[in-house]
């Protein structure tokens, strides 16, 4: 299994996109995913031109904070969208697809909120980033409690500040 992200079509991203995962199987037509709280779920930077990372905002410093922590999933480390009509947590699930199929694009969203990079990072100057992604999803075996980490290599994204 494996990700990307959805980029414009300079293939770049803007500074007011939202971010768009992807993921994607390379056998199975589809395969069911949970995804971590937002603490785990992802790790995110942003570089300047000189390579010097770009400070957080508020918002952005809540994002992956113990990404490096996990190696075996749980249920009590997905994360939880609603409750249920007899009271039980809704956990967030979702489906990666096989390569070309158009149902594997999920807005990245914590706390309810689009995630987009003006909100996560102090940009102030104009000019080219590069944006440093991890992304984590679990995997469960049928019939056991136990949920497979499956942690996707760091990818790397232009961004540009206008």
């Amino acid at each position: 299994m494996y990700f990307g992200v959805n980029l414009t079509p300079d293939h770049n991203l803007r500074i007011d996109s939202k971010l768009q995962l992807a993921f994607f199987t390379v056998k199975e037509n589809r395969k069911r995913i949970w995804i971590p709280k937002n603490k785990y779920f992802c790790s995110i930077k942003l570089l300047d031109s000189k390579g010097l990372e770009i400070e957080k905002t508020k918002f952005g410093e809540t994002i992956g904070t113990a990404f490096d922590e996990i190696d075996q999933g749980e249920l009590s480390l997905i994360n939880i969208i609603g409750v249920n009509t007899g009271g039980s947590p809704r956990y967030e699930m979702a489906f990666a697809y096989k390569v070309g199929n158009p149902a594997n694009t999920r807005y990245l969203k914590m706390n309810g909120k689009n995630l987009i990079l003006k909100d996560i990072f102090e940009l102030e100057n104009p000019g080219q980033y590069k944006l440093i992604l991890r992304s984590m999803v679990f995997t469960k075996q049928s019939g056991s409690a136990i949920y497979d980490v499956i942690k996707f290599p760091e990818i790397s994204i232009n961004v540009v500040v206008d």
